[in-house]
């Protein structure tokens, strides 16, 4: 059974569908309401071994104290900042932090790893090394900066730009390029297909990805053509 490293896992949505695929699947999720909200939900594959919950903020370093911004209009928006930041926003706890090797050294070799971490991407890839990065990857992609560092830090060489605002419109292959077939699932809060399912006709190289990201920012400025408020999660792959 492959491995999936959900980082990120808000309510559980991904993994949800990761399950249903069946991957074997290692979720992180920062604020302690979230995780113990997932531990009752899939109660039957944490015991089955099929998932394991970390409650912990993914960054650069392991096993540090960590100020989280508890964002209180939406449970996916919580933020790692400076505590002093943080406190000016409003609520915050502490929460105990893991990274890349941290997770490598408990799972073993990872098949994909989803990241949606509220512009944390960036501390938590610093983590990462060529001989551990997972064969597929996708990040929430605020700035260009995140598929530069995939791929001149990384060695990812192959990009897809997925518009997170219209995820309702992608059908899921049949039969199957990943795992299990799974009709009609809702991707409310979540990521969608990965690794062989992503949605697109190609892969692009880093030049030609450049060039697809200048032109979602041209066509933004067209507010009846595209939603400013459009953002875009970048899979990449070797």
């Amino acid at each position: 059974m492959k491995q999936i490293v959900d980082v990120g896992m808000c309510e559980g949505n991904d993994t949800d569908f990761y399950l249903k695929k069946g991957f074997k699947v290692l979720s992180i999720e920062a604020l302690p309401s979230n995780a113990d909200q997932a531990r009752k939900r899939f109660k039957k594959e944490l015991e089955s071994g099929q998932l394991e919950i970390m409650q912990a903020a993914a960054t650069e370093t392991a096993g540090e104290d960590v100020t989280l911004w508890v964002n209180p209009h939406n449970p996916g928006g919580n933020m790692v900042l400076p505590q002093e930041v943080a406190e000016q926003r409003g609520e915050s706890i502490t929460v105990k932090s893991t990274n890349w090797q941290d997770i490598v050294s408990k799972v073993g070799e990872v098949y994909y790893c989803k990241i949606d971490i509220e512009r944390q991407e960036i501390p938590f890839l610093r983590s990462f090394t060529v001989e551990t990065r997972p064969k597929y990857i996708s990040a929430e992609c605020y700035f260009f900066e995140i598929v530069e560092y995939l791929h001149h830090q990384l060695g990812y060489t192959k990009f897809k730009f997925v518009n997170q605002t219209i995820l309702f419109n992608f059908k899921a292959p049949n039969p199957a390029l990943e795992g299990n077939y799974v009709e009609n699932h809702v991707f409310q809060h979540a990521s969608g297909f990965f690794g062989k399912e992503v949605p697109g006709p190609k892969w692009c190289d880093f030049d030609e990805i450049r060039e697809v990201w200048e032109t979602i920012n041209h066509i933004k400025t067209y507010e009846t053509v595209m939603w400013p408020g459009n953002f875009f999660d970048i899979h990449a792959t070797t």
